[in-house]
This record gives structure tokens, sequence and C-alpha cells, in this order.
């Protein structure tokens, strides 16, 4: 084992302790497990996104998704109602 990266690595990192339901860190193991890392760094990155002062990917991504969701729904209401006006049309013509 590579010792002196060890001691450089936690010279670099101070240890905290976070309290979290137990399903949370199931799922944050898993996560970790999934993108071959650790629950440590995880954890870092999702504060540091969480703390950024400037517009973070998670809320851009969060507004573009309802708003994409809210598009396509106005378009299919559109569309249901058009078909359904030229229903409508069509039955009172027979």
């Amino acid at each position: 084992m590579n010792t002196r990266r060890k001691n450089s690595e936690s010279k670099r990192y101070k240890p905290v302790m976070v309290y979290m339901p137990e399903s949370m860190l199931v799922d944050v193991k898993k996560f970790a497990k999934k993108n071959n890392s650790n629950v440590s760094f995880v954890v870092r990155e999702g504060l540091k996104i969480k703390l950024s002062q400037d517009d973070n990917a998670y809320e851009a991504g969060k507004r573009e998704g309802f708003s994409l969701a809210k598009d396509t729904v106005e378009t299919s209401l559109q569309s249901m109602n058009k078909t359904l006006n030229e229903f409508r049309e069509m039955i009172r013509k027979w």
C-alpha cells in the first residue's frame, strides 16, 4: 500500500460526521459503487453543488425539465382539443 499518497490525501481533507437516514446511506453507497467512487467523494461533490453561489446544474436542470414537461403537456392538450373539435364538427355534419 502506498502510504505516502494516503497521508498526503488525508492532509487535504478534514473529517466531518454527517447524520443521514440509513436508507439514504444505502442509496449513497450504491451510487458511489456504481460510479467507482467512495461515499466521501459523493458527499463532497453533493455539498459542493449545493453550496455553489451561482446557478448550479441541478437547479438549472430541474427548471429546464419542468419547462419541457409543461410545454409537452400544453402541446398535447392543444392537439387533443383540436382532435375533439374536429370530431364534434364531423358529428354535426353527419
